[in-house]
């Protein structure tokens, strides 16, 4: 298990560029994001958000539903719109996976006072666990003893 900060630099995003390479890539970056981080988070804490075959699923649903999108068959256009929907349950699921796992994470390494809230988790799902992701780094080394060069041996 390696510590909050090392995960905070695999992870390695401020939120605002998080937000602004997705809306510039359409929202491609969000699902290479999400694939990345899946995998940081299995090699730091050693527990799974969801499986590879479940993201794989997820990319599924989103590429299918911008294919229909712009169909013209009203039936093309109700698939893309339950894709969608689909993709952004699957999303939703990731995300309280991923929050359970970075606040088992949290608790130890004795930060016992991480909260995340469930409604954020709900309402901005990937963005909100990129920030929790960065705020856990941050106060791991907030709370790193700072050694000065006169005091090493």
């Amino acid at each position: 298990m390696t510590s909050p900060s090392e995960l905070m630099n695999k992870v390695n995003r401020k939120t605002l560029h998080m937000v602004l390479l997705t809306m510039a890539t359409g929202g491609l970056y969000l699902l290479l994001w999400l694939y990345k981080t899946n995998q940081h988070l299995r090699e730091a804490t050693g527990q799974e958000a969801c499986s590879e075959t479940y993201i794989i699923w997820m990319f599924v649903c989103t590429g299918l539903s911008g294919l229909f999108i712009n169909d013209e068959q009203l039936a093309l256009e109700i698939a893309a719109g339950l894709l969608s929907i689909a993709a952004l349950v699957l999303q939703i699921v990731w995300a309280f996976n991923a929050r359970r796992i970075l606040l088992a994470f949290a608790h130890a390494n004795n930060q016992i006072h991480f909260r995340m809230n469930g409604f954020n988790t709900f309402v901005l799902n990937l963005y909100y666990i990129n920030y929790c992701i960065n705020e856990l780094g941050e106060t791991d080394q907030r709370q790193q003893p700072v050694y000065s060069q006169a005091m090493q041996p």
